[in-house]
């Protein structure tokens, strides 16, 4: 008789292995990619919510005020129309808050949100107005919004639909 005794293998063959790696490497980037669209959805729902806070918080100031906020420090553009003010850094804070808003709301890459408004010189045929100006996730302009826009505000970028 044969004495031999079958020993069975333990462990896993490498073709195992490399299938477990394959598996968990697919659900590895399914997930990164699931979480990246989630996340970018997120802070576009947060930024559309900020801008909407704060055109409520403008548009308030211009019921009690008569006009639109137009703060000292931005840049001005004076022509025979109308004065207009384009402001980058916040400045919006000094005439909102803390009576309309507690703080000043931040844009998609947590910065100030990109202010215009026009003070008109003949109200009648050119109203008063502002912008708001929406980034995408790369930090470009992706929309518009406000009151009476023109089009020479972001000539090329569509307005929200928000």
């Amino acid at each position: 008789m044969n004495n031999h005794k079958h020993i069975k293998p333990t462990g896993f063959t490498i073709v195992e292995v490399l299938v477990v790696i394959a598996v968990i490497s697919i659900l590895l980037t399914i997930g990164g990619l699931t979480w990246q669209s989630v996340r970018n959805n997120a802070l576009d729902n947060e930024q559309k919510n900020n801008a909407l806070r704060l055109k409520e918080a403008i548009d308030k100031y211009h019921q009690d005020n008569g006009e639109y906020p137009k703060p000292t420090g931005c840049a001005n553009i004076v022509t025979a129309t109308d004065d207009t003010a384009e402001c980058r850094n916040g400045q919006l804070a000094s005439l909102l808050v803390p009576r309309y808003l507690e703080v000043l709301p931040k844009n998609r890459a947590k910065a100030d949100f990109y202010y215009i408004v026009r003070h008109s010189k003949d109200p009648q045929n050119h109203p008063d107005g502002y912008a708001l100006q929406i980034l995408d996730g790369n930090g470009n302009a992706s929309c518009k919004t406000g009151q009476q826009l023109t089009d020479s505000w972001w000539t090329s970028v569509r307005t929200c639909d928000f």
